[in-house]
């Protein structure tokens, strides 16, 4: 049992290592032995912690060679949301409720979008490019595809938007949702992706919002299932 509490202390500790950028993707990290010396515990304790990072897509053992940090790193750490624990099951009935019905509200947010619908849509895109904080950037992910059902002004859809997200925040890691930095990796990437939604809607175009969220979400669903 106290194994098992090391194991859990040196999987938190890679963990947050991991999602701060301390790694970076295609990095060797340090042998079973030298993290049990580190820190005083068996590599027994050690591996435990690497094969649930492994499961998760985080790193990946090459025998004879070492344990490497990830080239999907990013969409491995979006998938875990920082300290929710999810099974893949779980996460990927949630894209495929979205995928059912967010494409049409991307469009409809674009037919229908005014010019203070726009700027409010940069203003929440800035907020994922400049979070505080690993929460400020999850919740301002979740505010800016908010906008798009409010905007597409469809109260069942935008209720259904929002048990999909609590349904995805009620289910938590120990309890606790640590407040760490987020990566440039990973912001750089989202950044990108919600411009391709944001530019679109921007020019009242719903035929490319429409393929833009379509895209996003094929995007994510890939990542949860390779």
């Amino acid at each position: 049992m106290e194994q098992d509490v090391y194991s859990a202390d040196l999987y938190a500790h890679l963990l947050n290592a991991l999602r701060n950028g301390d790694f970076q993707t295609g990095q060797r990290l340090p042998s079973e032995r030298a993290l049990a010396d580190q820190f005083g515990i068996s590599r027994g304790a050690v591996q435990r912690a690497l094969q649930s990072l492994e499961e998760q897509g985080l790193i990946y053992r090459r025998t004879g060679s070492g344990t490497f940090v990830s080239d999907r790193l990013d969409n491995a750490v979006e998938t875990i949301d920082h300290g929710v624990d999810i099974t893949k099951g779980n996460l990927a009935e949630h894209v495929e409720a979205r995928t059912a019905f967010e494409p049409w509200v991307t469009a409809t947010a674009a037919r229908y979008a005014t010019e203070e619908h726009k700027k409010e849509l940069r203003r929440r895109l800035d907020r994922v490019a400049n979070p505080q904080d690993w929460l400020d950037y999850k919740e301002g992910v979740y505010q800016f595809f908010r906008l798009l059902y409010e905007i597409a002004d469809n109260g069942f859809l935008l209720h259904i938007f929002d048990l999909i997200i609590k349904a995805r925040e009620d289910v938590r890691f120990g309890g606790e949702r640590p407040k760490t930095r987020v990566s440039t990796l990973i912001r750089n990437n989202m950044v990108r992706s919600l411009e391709q939604i944001a530019e679109p809607i921007e020019q009242n175009d719903p035929e490319r919002a429409e393929r833009a969220s379509r895209d996003f979400l094929e995007k994510m669903s890939l990542s949860i299932n390779t």
